[in-house]
């Protein structure tokens, strides 16, 4: 997995935010399919890890629908407006670690990698590189544990097909 480019990074962010503002805009604020609506329909047009950056700021935010939503735009703009330079920097170290995960569930299985990332992304000077190393352990114990999981599984279906073979009447 990669983070997006700067570039495609402003144009998903502005697409998100006119997003956020049309379907705020086709609700009433306490209609009860808003909070749906966003989280099905608006949060997912963010490319990964940012999807589930912005799901987790929304489900951890107070308020209406309408207050979550500022709680997302304002975090992605105050990432954006540190600029293109600091976001290339912080998303090419991030980048040398998560280029080995394929699937974007081992990162946001877990919630506080997700967070770790978040904060990543919009820390600076010598906390980044605690939360660098801090991510990249806990990564590795994510691909150890689905590693472990991927043997015993692999491990249990030999035993069925044994077991398997044993009941088939001769």
């Amino acid at each position: 997995m990669r983070l997006p480019s700067w570039n495609e990074f402003v144009t998903q962010l502005s697409v998100f935010e006119k997003k956020v503002i049309n379907t705020l805009d086709e609700f009433k604020e306490d209609h009860p399919l808003l909070d749906k609506a966003i989280k099905q329909g608006v949060i997912p047009i963010l490319p990964p890890p940012f999807n589930a950056i912005a799901d987790s700021i929304y489900s951890i935010s107070q308020g209406s629908p309408e207050d979550k939503s500022k709680e997302v735009v304002q975090y992605f703009s105050y990432l954006k407006n540190r600029g293109q330079r600091q976001y290339e920097q912080i998303a090419s170290r991030l980048d040398s670690i998560l280029y080995e995960v394929e699937d974007l569930k081992q990162i946001t299985a877990k919630e506080s990698t997700v967070e770790q990332i978040q904060e990543i992304l919009i820390s600076h000077g010598k906390s980044t590189e605690k939360k660098i190393e801090n991510l990249k352990t806990e990564l590795t114990k994510i691909s150890s544990g689905i590693g472990d999981v991927q043997k015993r599984t692999q491990s249990i279906e030999k035993e069925v097909t044994t077991i398997n073979k044993s009941l088939k009447p001769s």
